[in-house]
């Protein structure tokens, strides 16, 4: 297992969690609300182990030439983290579920392009870019976050 396979398979699931809970939305379900909070939290697990380890190291002394790729990707984790918390404070205050689909809805359409970009494009450059040796000491230390 390399480290963009377990992003990869980190990708996977959040698709996973966001089809159930768009489902639970269509269902208008009781669930939503857990069912979010779980989403939100492994979310923001995924996104540690690349802000924590892995684009700073693949940033480090701009390794990666394609600044705008970089650039993009960091300000998508912004923007969703920044969803996540609203999204879930607005489930807090029960807002009316046809608004916060809408508001889910924009965050899923930065989440899913992000992803498909990550895989894409930055996996294939950094793996042309870094030595197996340093690729295999970043799943390492991604695998210490859990």
């Amino acid at each position: 297992m390399t480290i963009h396979d377990v992003f990869s398979a980190d990708h996977n699931h959040l698709r996973q969690r966001i089809q159930e809970l768009q489902t639970a939305i269509d269902k208008n379900s009781s669930s939503l609300e857990s069912l979010f909070l779980t989403f939100q939290k492994e979310a923001r697990a995924h996104f540690h182990k690349e802000d924590d380890v892995y684009y700073p190291y693949v940033d480090d002394g701009k390794k990666l030439e394609d600044r705008e790729l970089m650039h993009t990707l960091r300000n998508d984790h912004a923007a969703v983290i920044f969803a996540l918390e609203s999204l879930a404070i607005r489930l807090r205050k029960k807002v009316p579920l046809a608004e916060w689909k809408i508001k889910f809805e924009i965050m899923i359409n930065v989440l899913l392009p992000h992803f498909d970009q990550e895989e894409k494009e930055l996996f294939p450059k950094v793996e042309k870019l870094l030595p197996a040796q340093e690729l295999q000491t970043l799943l390492e230390k991604v695998q210490t976050l859990g």
